[in-house]
């Protein structure tokens, strides 16, 4: 599998992210909490930032690097992105929720949005990093943009399994679609 279509990257990688997701809403949790990040209630819980960083890091390593420090920083990146969407979600619903007007409609699908925006911002730079083919303007810009929009699920707030499902499979499939396209178009 080492130059596939950009069809068959983008399905290859999705289904990996639903892996991901699926892992990261049922596996089980960590008793101890000794995979999180922070402390008290902010406390954010590491796997499915693993999760999808090891989904990503195997297309990387298929089909553009093979180089373990890359991969590994790819790998701290997606964890990092994970840590601030979280982060960034709290937040910004602390705001809006704390604003003196009153109840602002739709304040999860809003933290969602720019966390959504944050964490796809920090994956793509950190695939960057590991991959040159995923640096250009149009990779960024579509992954950025997908992952702002799946953000908006946070709104279904019971269960991150949605969210999850979208954004990571979505993210994931704009991310090999780049590291795929300019090489597999070269071919042609």
């Amino acid at each position: 599998m080492s130059k596939p279509s950009p069809e068959r990257a983008t399905i290859f990688l999705a289904a990996l992210a639903v892996v991901s997701a699926l892992l990261s809403s049922f596996a089980p949790v960590d008793p101890w909490e000794i995979v999180t990040f922070g402390s008290g209630p902010q406390r954010v819980p590491l796997p499915p930032g693993i999760y999808f960083g090891l989904a990503l890091c195997v297309g990387l390593y298929l089909w553009e690097t093979k180089h373990a420090l890359k991969l590994a920083a790819a790998l701290i990146a997606v964890v990092i992105a994970w840590i601030c969407a979280w982060k960034t979600a709290i937040e910004v619903h602390r705001i809006l929720d704390g604003n003196a007007s009153g109840d602002i409609p739709y304040a999860y699908a809003i933290a969602g949005f720019v966390a959504g925006l944050v964490g796809s911002l920090i994956t793509v730079a950190g695939i960057a990093f590991a991959s040159r083919d995923s640096r250009t303007f149009a990779t960024w810009i579509r992954t950025i943009l997908i992952g702002a929009v799946a953000g908006l699920l946070l709104q279904l707030q019971s269960t991150l399994l949605p969210l999850l499902l979208v954004w990571q499979t979505a993210v994931a499939a704009s991310i090999a679609y780049g590291l795929v396209k300019p090489k597999w178009s070269a071919q042609t």
